[in-house]
Order: C-alpha cells, then sequence, then structure tokens
C-alpha cells in the first residue's frame, strides 16, 4: 500500500566542498507524519516528524533528503529494515 509519492536525493558521502547526493528519484511510499523519539547514526535522540515507509529497493541512507506532499526537503535521521518470512520486506525513513 504505497499511494504517496517521496522525491528523494541519496546521500553519496561529503568532501571539500560538503554533502553531495544523486539526482533525484519519484518513489511511491506510504508516509505519514507523526512525532518519534529515534536514535540516529551517532546514539543520540532526535524527534523524527515524519516517516517514509518503502521498499528494499530504494536506496536511502541517513542524510539523505526526502521530500513528501511537496513540502521542503528533509533529512533522513534514520532507517529501519523489516523483514519476516512471508511478508513484504519494507524499510522505514525517519525524518528530520
Amino acid at each position: 500500500m504505497q499511494p504517496h509519492t517521496a522525491t528523494i536525493r541519496a546521500y553519496l558521502g561529503s568532501g571539500g566542498m560538503g554533502a553531495t547526493y544523486a539526482d533525484p528519484a519519484a518513489v511511491p511510499c506510504f508516509a505519514e507524519d507523526e512525532h518519534r523519539l529515534v536514535r540516529d547514526r551517532d546514539g543520540e535522540e532526535r524527534v523524527s516528524s515524519s516517516q517514509v515507509t518503502l521498499g528494499f529497493d530504494v536506496v536511502a541512507p541517513v542524510g539523505s533528503m526526502v521530500s513528501v506532499w511537496g513540502l521542503p526537503e528533509r533529512e533522513v535521521i534514520a532507517v529501519g529494515r523489516h523483514e519476516a518470512p512471508g511478508w513484504p520486506a519494507y524499510q522505514t525513513l525517519n525524518l528530520a
């Protein structure tokens, strides 16, 4: 069930000129606005204001930029991957 569309610029790394991102890609997803407390890659607690659920085939590591519903881009602060036998596999992007 993916009734929404997210535009994702995957984080590729950073260098002397700052962060580098892949070209924007529109992907089907399920998006919801809900405040959740999550831990970022450094273990710090952060508030995620939105979550985007999509398939495993989408590359969107922590640091990627995501836009849903035409709103400004927000950074991915945590990623959860979910897989169980007999169920569809998916990942959840937690946005700042």
